[in-house]
């Protein structure tokens, strides 16, 4: 008996185990190889191997370590002869995150749509589904991957996959303006006086800014803009009204005249009888045309004697006086012809001690009860004194309301009075002295 043993023949056929692998990048996998001769004989082979290029990662042996993600072929050769495995690798999970847009600005109320890729640490990357937040405050919400943007500001955008953050930057810019506020809202001013508004602006998802307006008063109000400073000028109460994005805001503003710089009295002249009053009543004028009634301080010609109550006058003294009425140190002026009155007694010039049967003049003036002289007074009076003896008994016609003219008292007598009378009205002169008439002759000496 002999032993004989007969060994395969070259490999005809090789077959690779697993035949279909799927692996995640960094996995490993053994791969064992079944080889077959011609004659059908089978044996578990030791093959050289390689994996499709581009594939990466390494062999140890018949263990392939992977690390491209993708699917590959691996050949593993024996006596010249391959056998081929399909091995696919998928990739790790994420060891970085990328947001695309990484930088971005919309208008609040814009839409952004964002796209993840994901990359692990063997440079394998995909399109990942992440998980997507914004920086707490922006508002808004999201839909998947698409943000619907809400308040301003400048925010950051999350994408999360695997437990791995990719951030990006979004700044949403407010939308056009759905209100718009002035400040002051509310403003009194005097004319010339300026006013310097501000304007704040608010879209309709609540975003508010300082805006830039284009400003407008009242037809009427004049004065003049620079920028968002309006210079006053006409009084009143006006409305600013501050334009953003064709959206008004508006502004109650109240000029109130500036000091006086001129004034008109009203009459502007008059004619009254002693006694008699006028009221007044003044309108200032500022410099920027603004008139209004004012409270004026009045005063009148010195001599004019009379009184004022506030704004009315009562008059004394007859003649053409002037009124002034003040406003803020401005004057105004107007003319006052004060009449006599009715006649309401007869005045004497003072007289002074006389002689007895000697001449001496008189003046008498008929005059109301202001003292003015009544010059359309034209009558005759009777004259009376206390001692009886005062000749003429009347006088003759007053001329422009006096009389002058001489008379003789015959009666010698201490505080002697004259009276002048016509009917109910009558005048007395101051007291004075009659005395005797003397006649000093020269004094002549005899010699003896």
């Amino acid at each position: 008996m002999a032993t004989l043993t007969v060994n395969p023949a070259d490999a005809v056929s090789v077959t690779l185990d697993p035949a279909i692998e799927t692996v995640t990048a960094g996995g490993t996998v053994t791969f064992t190889t079944t080889a077959t001769d011609t004659y059908g004989n089978s044996w578990d082979a030791t093959a050289a191997y390689t994996i499709t290029p581009g594939a990466g990662g390494s062999w140890t042996d018949n263990v392939y370590t992977s690390a491209i993600s993708g699917t590959w072929t691996v050949t593993g050769t024996v006596d010249g002869v391959d056998g081929a495995a399909t091995l696919t690798v998928n990739h790790a999970d994420a060891a970085s995150v990328t947001l695309d847009p990484a930088t971005e600005t919309v208008t609040a109320g814009e839409a952004v749509t964002y796209t993840a890729v994901a990359t692990d640490s063997y440079g394998n990357s995909w399109g990942a589904t992440a998980a997507y937040t914004i920086t707490p405050g922006a508002g808004g919400g999201w839909v998947d991957n698409v943000y619907t943007s809400a308040v301003s500001g400048m925010w950051t955008v999350t994408g999360t996959v695997d437990g791995v953050d990719g951030a990006a930057t979004l700044t949403v810019n407010h939308a056009d303006a759905a209100s718009v506020t002035l400040d002051p809202a509310i403003e009194t001013v005097t004319a010339g006086g300026t006013v310097t508004f501000t304007t704040t602006a608010t879209d309709t998802y609540g975003n508010s800014w300082d805006a830039t307006a284009a400003y407008t008063i009242t037809p009427g109000a004049g004065g003049g803009w620079t920028d968002n400073v309006y210079t006053s000028a006409i009084s009143g109460t006006w409305t600013v009204t501050g334009t953003v994005d064709g959206v008004d805001g508006m502004a109650t503003l109240t000029v109130n005249p500036a000091s006086a710089a001129s004034v008109t009295l009203d009459p502007a002249t008059e004619t009254i009888t002693a006694g008699e009053t006028v009221t007044y009543t003044a309108v200032a004028t500022d410099s920027y045309g603004n008139s209004w009634g004012a409270t004026a301080t009045y005063t009148i010609t010195p001599g004019a004697g009379g009184g004022w109550t506030d704004n009315v006058y009562t008059s004394a003294v007859s003649g053409m006086w002037t009124v002034t009425g003040t406003v803020d140190g401005a004057d105004g002026v107007a003319t006052l012809t004060v009449n006599p009155g009715a006649l309401d007694h007869f005045a004497f010039d003072p007289i002074s001690n006389q002689t007895a049967d000697q001449q001496f003049s008189v003046t008498i003036t008929a005059q109301d009860e202001y003292s003015n002289t009544v010059t359309g007074y034209t009558g005759t009076v009777t004259l009376t004194d206390t001692t009886g003896t005062i000749s003429p008994v009347a006088t003759g016609n007053f001329a422009s309301g006096a009389w002058t003219g001489n008379v003789t008292i015959t009666q010698i007598q201490s505080n002697v009075t004259i009276t002048a009378e016509d009917g109910s009205v009558s005048g007395s002169s101051n007291s004075f002295d009659v005395t005797e008439y003397k006649i000093y002759l020269p004094l002549v000496v005899r010699g003896g």
